[in-house]
């Protein structure tokens, strides 16, 4: 009985742990994405210079995760809700990964914009990242508190975040078409865009795995 209690106590331990480092890498992402805007829309080169080379600490901390995943599900052969935790902390770091790979992704762009001359067209993604930040936030919540309410509620956001974004990708082609020399760094807008884009459908992904892990439906594609 004690072996058994001692058993179950690493278990859970080792639960706790997968939670804690997925958690540590959506706060880490999350802070990414902000340094990467912010280094674009302040004309601060530092910052996006930051944001890349710290893409290494995000892909450890991927890896981390799955190693801690695989230990667990070696040791204790975990069932049902903890089996599903399991998986779905898995795929929500790789979710998280790419999050953290858009940031990068921000940053480079932004740091050519920067480099060819600050453009006062920045300025319009800052709605799109409050939307896609809002997101991250929400998915991260989700997972950390088990709300399955809260995760669910990311498709409607989600959905905001799409209009806003293919309405402001049209304003900034337009302005393409006008001008010929200062094209690419609006260019180079239009990938920050688009990733910001990108990283509130990965948010998505990551509610769609609390869900999975609180009742075991898959919603994906709904």
């Amino acid at each position: 009985m004690t072996r058994d209690r001692h058993i179950l106590k690493e278990f859970d331990a080792s639960l706790g742990e997968l939670r804690s480092e997925v958690l540590a890498m959506g706060a880490n992402v999350a802070r990414s994405v902000e340094s990467a805007v912010h280094g674009l829309v302040h004309g601060n080169l530092d910052r996006c210079n930051e944001v890349i080379a710290e893409d290494e600490v995000v892909d450890g901390q991927e890896m981390e995760i799955d190693e801690i995943a695989m230990g667990v599900m070696v040791r204790f052969n975990p069932v049902a809700t903890d089996l599903r935790l399991v998986i779905s902390s898995m795929n929500a770091a790789r979710s998280l990964e790419r999050v953290g790979d858009h940031a990068v992704n921000i940053a480079r762009s932004g740091r050519k914009i920067l480099k060819a001359g600050m453009i006062e067209e920045v300025k319009l993604v800052e709605p799109l990242f409050e939307l896609a930040a809002a997101e991250l936030r929400d998915a991260i919540t989700s997972y950390a508190d088990g709300n399955s309410t809260l995760a669910v509620g990311l498709l409607a956001k989600d959905a905001e975040l799409d209009r806003m974004h293919k309405k402001l990708a049209k304003s900034v082609s337009r302005l393409i078409e006008e001008r010929d020399g200062s094209a690419i760094p609006l260019i180079q807008l239009l990938f920050v865009m688009r990733s910001l884009e990108r990283i509130g459908d990965l948010a998505v992904n990551v509610g769609e795995e609390v869900v999975f892990i609180e009742s075991a439906e898959d919603i994906r594609h709904q």
